[in-house]
């Protein structure tokens, strides 16, 4: 089981949040407010926010709560997490498909 994550930056709430997969609801938030200094700009807190989101990732990494995105299996570092989009692996390719007017299309790249 990989147990990665990621770091996702939601725009309207000024905030970064640091996900665990693997786990059900394991996540921060790292607000650019937490990170606001007097003098400072929204830009330099929401930068602040994204490196401490980051270094807690590297933290988690090292004691083992996470794995890094390297140590992935072949199978999971292929899936795409989109409806209809699939790795063929003969192809060594991306294979998509969907319909259209009802008609089903099909598209590798």
């Amino acid at each position: 089981e990989w147990l990665g994550g990621k770091v996702v930056f939601l725009g309207a709430r000024g905030k970064w949040i640091l996900t665990v997969c693997g786990q059900p609801m394991a996540y921060k938030s790292f607000s650019a407010k937490q990170y606001k200094v007097d003098g400072g700009s929204y830009e330099e807190a929401v930068e602040a926010a994204l490196q401490a989101a980051i270094g807690r990732r590297y933290e988690l990494i090292a004691e083992g709560v996470m794995k890094d995105k390297g140590e992935r299996s072949k199978e999971e570092e292929h899936r795409s997490g989109v409806k209809g989009v699939v790795w063929n692996n003969a192809g060594k390719l991306w294979a998509a498909s969907f319909s259209v007017g009802g008609k089903m299309l099909r598209m590798s790249a």
